[in-house]
């Protein structure tokens, strides 16, 4: 609840932390995880139940009690209603208080009778992509309720899910989105930074800065023969891993759609690249990785770079698309190479 309550720029690194201080072990921090991003991907649809089932607006807190219990009630398979209550109810006593706590016992009992099962037809009533149906009209009329079962779906930002629409048509759409709706698991080392390593291929004794870089991802190169150098030292490579807007990662992330791209975002992109190229030896090479598909923080970065830098040419430069289908996962590689 505190985690969603947070919002889509919450540290995830750092609510896991208070989840093992609080005594959650892995398989219950994988399943919080879980919930909260199936929580971000349907708050359009969650926003419209709590906007049914509660007779005034709740503030945030209150708010986010409501979005996990109702997530886990109608969008996760095999929930046991009987737990999602109490358990609702008795986090809420523990982050809230026991007054609110009744309050979201009391709206998540009221959604459990309002649930029926199948869908009737009728879109203001159905819920997307789940086996159920309200008893009472949730959303408006069925064109709003399309592109927020789209941006619910395939988490997408809405002008993407509008041109994506527009293109493939609305039944493809559905057969799409259904599939698209299972969870990929996150993980610290993927196909991408891979496809990183094996772009590079760094040889053995080579001295190397990563940053920004997971763990696993280090101990990746390290495997690959690298010698990992700590900042400041001067290095054959630098390797800057960038989140970027994580529009390349909108599967596994479904809070990246809230990050758009801006010019902080690309200035911030920009800086890390320069600070890591001013410790790279003449001849060495950097490597630009980002989890974005936006041009500004993909081609045109690495213009502006090159204007800052002009002393570094691109070697090479490409997207790498793991799952081609919205909502697509990948990002953008490059690597540049200081002239002797």
């Amino acid at each position: 609840m505190e985690w969603l309550r947070a919002g889509p720029r919450a540290d995830r690194a750092a609510h896991l932390e208070r989840g093992r201080e609080a005594g959650l072990d892995d398989s219950e921090l994988l399943f919080a995880a879980r919930l909260v991003a199936l929580a971000w991907r349907r708050l359009g649809s969650l926003r419209a139940l709590v906007g049914v089932l509660a007779p005034r607006a709740p503030k945030a807190d209150l708010a986010a009690a409501l979005h996990v219990g109702l997530a886990e009630l109608l969008f996760l398979p095999g929930s046991a209603d009987r737990d999602v209550l109490s358990g609702a109810a008795e986090a809420a006593a523990q982050v809230l208080d026991e007054s609110r706590a009744q309050k979201v016992h009391r709206l998540l009992a009221s959604a459990v009778e309002a649930r029926r099962p199948g869908h009737c037809g009728d879109s203001r009533r159905d819920l997307v992509a789940t086996p159920w149906h309200m008893d009472r009209p949730v959303f408006r009329d069925p064109a709003p309720h399309r592109f927020l079962w789209c941006e619910d779906a395939l988490s997408l930002p809405a002008p993407l899910a509008k041109r994506w629409c527009a293109k493939v048509g609305w039944d493809r759409m559905l057969e799409r989105a259904l599939a698209s709706l299972v969870d990929l698991p996150r993980s610290d080392f993927d196909d991408f930074d891979r496809a990183a390593l094996a772009l590079v291929e760094p040889a053995a004794g080579e001295r190397w800065a990563l940053l920004g870089a997971s763990p696993a991802v280090e101990g990746a190169w390290r495997a690959a023969g690298a010698e990992l150098a700590a900042a400041g030292v001067p290095v054959d490579g630098a390797y800057v891993a960038a989140s970027g807007s994580e529009t390349a990662r909108l599967a596994s992330r479904p809070e990246a759609r809230w990050r758009g791209e801006g010019p902080e975002s690309a200035a911030d992109l920009l800086r890390a690249l320069e600070v890591a190229a001013d410790g790279v030896v003449a001849g060495g090479r950097l490597v630009c990785a980002v989890r974005s598909f936006e041009p500004g923080e993909t081609t045109a970065l690495l213009r502006a770079f090159e204007r800052s830098r002009p002393g570094w040419e691109v070697v090479r430069a490409e997207l790498h698309e793991f799952r081609a289908d919205p909502p697509r996962e990948g990002g953008f590689l490059a690597v540049l190479a200081a002239r002797s």
